[in-house]
């Protein structure tokens, strides 16, 4: 994935586009788009829009496809150069960094079935992220960041540790969600 990215930063003129960030990465596309949406999903004002954008991109690794057939409205978007290219020289390292660490083990649980339940889990994260559930939106993006490295580097380790995410995640976001009702509960005894 971080040699895919590091290729499209070079340049510094221009833009490029989601389709060609889809092609670069190859057959693990899905998994670069899904790993730069949460990403972009740590960022609260901007959460829900990637959230959403999660959703989508997490249909076809239901179905257990690896490769994504973007729209071509949605392959012709067009992202600054500059802006990636800032985007990744802070981020590049420490991805280099976690991906040197990977490597292929317990493929199993990358493709097929699993690939198709880790799609799942990046449909609910997404839909987590959507909601305005108050700091909701961390915890399902860092779960979808970890099963998205996962699958692009076929390390089925990182993919269950990606699902214990998601299910903190869950456990988190329904506990602010509880919070969050007893807290609007309180006051409106509060003023009645």
């Amino acid at each position: 994935m971080s040699v895919a990215l590091r290729s499209l930063g070079r340049e510094r003129s221009g833009f490029v586009t989601l389709g060609e960030l889809v092609d670069a990465a190859g057959p693990g596309g899905a998994a670069l788009l899904l790993f730069l949406f949460a990403v972009a999903s740590l960022v609260p004002g901007v959460a829900p829009a990637f959230g959403a954008a999660i959703c989508v991109l997490s249909l076809p690794l239901m179905t257990g496809a690896h490769a994504l057939p973007l729209p071509g409205l949605l392959r012709r978007q067009r992202i600054s150069r500059a802006r990636l290219a800032r985007l990744l020289d802070r981020g590049l390292p420490r991805l280099e960094r976690l991906e040197s660490r990977l490597r292929p083990r317990l493929r199993w649980l990358t493709r097929g079935a699993m690939l198709g339940l880790a799609g799942i889990t990046c449909l609910i994260a997404g839909l987590l992220i959507v909601l305005p559930i108050p700091f909701g939106n961390t915890a399902p993006a860092l779960s979808v960041l970890l099963l998205a490295l996962g699958i692009s580097a076929a390390d089925g380790l990182l993919v269950l540790v990606g699902f214990g995410a998601f299910a903190l995640a869950v456990a988190f976001d329904a506990g602010m969600v509880v919070l969050s009702w007893d807290l609007i509960e309180a006051a409106i005894y509060a003023v009645l």
